[in-house]
C-alpha cells in the first residue's frame, strides 16, 4: 500500500452535554488534510439533540452511536472501538482540535519512516500554559518499553494500528484508560515526533481527571480490587516504574484493608514483599 490515502483511520469522539466542543470536533476533522477518516461518535445520552448537530453537515464520514442514558466516558469509547471500519484508530475527546495536518503527518511515518511502525505518537499544546503537555522526551524516536513506561508522562496523543487492538477493551471499573495502553504497547513498534498536532484544552470544569478526583471510598475500593486481574499492567510497572508499583500498591492495600477484604489485602502485601525480595 504506496498510497496514504488507501489507509483508513478510525476517529472516536464520545460526547456529553457539549455542544459546543462536539461542533469544533467535528469541524477539526473536516479541515484535515488527511481526508480518508471514519468520524465515530458517541451520544453517551446527552441530554440535547446530537443526532440533529451531525445531520447538519451532511458528512457520511460520520457514524453516530447514541447510548439510550449515559454511561460514562470509557464504556462510550468502548462502544466506539467495537464500531472501527479503519485500519488506524484514533480518539478525539468533544473538547479537543487538531491542527489541519495532524492525521496525514502520522500516517506520514509508517509510509515514510518505517512500515513495521504499527503506532505513531506526538505532542500537544496544552492551552492552560500554551506549551507542550506530554515530556520524557525531546526528539523524534522510536520508543521501547522502558522509555514508554518510565520516561513518559503527561498528555501525548497518536494513531495505532486497530491490529494491535483485538479484544481488548478499557475497564470502565478502573475509571482510567491506562490499562488498555499497557497491553496495546506491549505489542506495539511505537514511534514518536516531536511536535504539536493535537490542541489538548484544559480549562473546562468538567475535564475526566477532574471529576475523578471525586471519587467514593467504594469507588476507590472497586478499583484496587479491579487492578489485581490486570496483571499484565502490574508486572509492567514493577519492571518499569517501581516508584509508581509501590503507589499503585500501597494504594490497593489501604482500601483493601478499610473495606476488610483479606484476600486482596494479602494479594498486594506479597506483591510488595516480592519486590523487596528481589531488590536484595
Amino acid at each position: 500500500m504506496n498510497n496514504i490515502y488507501t489507509a483508513t483511520i478510525s476517529v472516536i469522539t464520545a460526547t456529553y452535554n457539549r455542544p459546543e466542543g462536539l461542533k469544533r470536533a467535528i469541524k477539526t476533522l473536516q479541515n484535515q488534510t488527511y481526508w480518508n477518516y471514519q468520524h465515530i461518535i458517541i451520544d453517551d445520552g446527552a441530554i440535547y439533540d446530537v443526532k440533529h448537530i451531525v445531520e447538519k453537515y451532511g458528512d457520511n464520514r460520520i457514524k453516530l452511536i447514541c447510548h439510550s442514558v449515559n454511561r460514562g466516558y470509557l464504556h462510550a469509547k468502548n462502544t466506539g472501538l467495537d464500531n472501527i471500519d479503519g485500519d488506524w484508530f484514533t480518539f478525539l475527546d468533544d473538547d479537543d482540535e487538531l491542527y489541519p495536518n495532524a492525521l496525514e503527518t502520522l500516517i506520514n511515518v509508517h509510509y515514510k519512516i518505517d512500515n513495521k511502525i504499527n503506532a505513531v505518537s506526538c505532542n500537544c499544546i496544552d492551552t492552560s500554559t500554551n506549551a507542550f503537555s506530554g515530556f520524557g522526551v525531546s526528539k523524534d524516536q522510536y520508543l521501547d518499553l522502558r522509555t514508554i513506561f518510565s520516561k513518559l508522562h503527561g498528555e501525548h496523543w497518536g494513531i495505532t494500528h486497530t491490529s494491535l487492538l483485538g479484544k481488548d477493551r478499557f475497564n470502565p471499573i478502573l475509571k482510567s484508560d491506562g490499562s488498555l495502553w499497557y497491553k496495546i504497547n506491549l505489542r506495539a513498534k511505537r514511534y514518536y515526533i516531536h511536535k504539536a498536532l493535537r490542541i489538548f484544552h484544559t480549562d473546562g470544569k468538567d475535564r475526566t481527571t477532574l471529576v475523578n478526583k471525586k471519587l467514593s471510598y467504594d469507588e476507590r475500593y472497586a478499583i484496587a480490587k479491579e487492578r489485581l486481574k490486570e496483571s499484565a499492567y502490574l508486572n509492567m510497572i514493577k519492571k518499569y516504574d517501581k516508584k509508581k508499583f509501590i503507589k499503585v500498591c500501597l494504594y490497593g492495600l489501604i482500601y483493601s484493608r478499610i473495606k476488610k477484604d483479606i484476600q486482596s489485602t494479602k494479594k498486594y502485601l506479597e506483591y510488595l514483599f516480592n519486590l523487596a525480595i528481589t531488590k536484595k
